[in-house]
């Protein structure tokens, strides 16, 4: 195994192990996804400058997410 693969599966386990804590936690806006709807103001229909901020970076990110596992085939 390579060290991306096992920094990879590093990131995922404690991902996953934060989102199982959240989840049993049993607390609206706890888990993962829903901290990230509100931090990246996914359903904040304000244009702020602050809130355009967000909303590019996390184009960006998913855009790069997007093109780096489509054209390198590699997690």
């Amino acid at each position: 195994m390579g060290v991306l693969t096992v920094l990879w599966l590093v990131v995922l386990s404690v991902c996953g192990a934060l989102e199982v804590a959240a989840l049993v936690a049993d607390r609206r806006g706890a888990c993962l996804s829903e901290t990230l709807y509100t931090w990246f103001a996914a359903t904040d229909r304000r244009r702020n400058g602050w809130t355009q901020v967000r909303h590019v970076a996390f184009l960006v990110a998913a855009t790069w997410l997007a093109v780096r596992f489509n054209i390198t085939g590699q997690l």
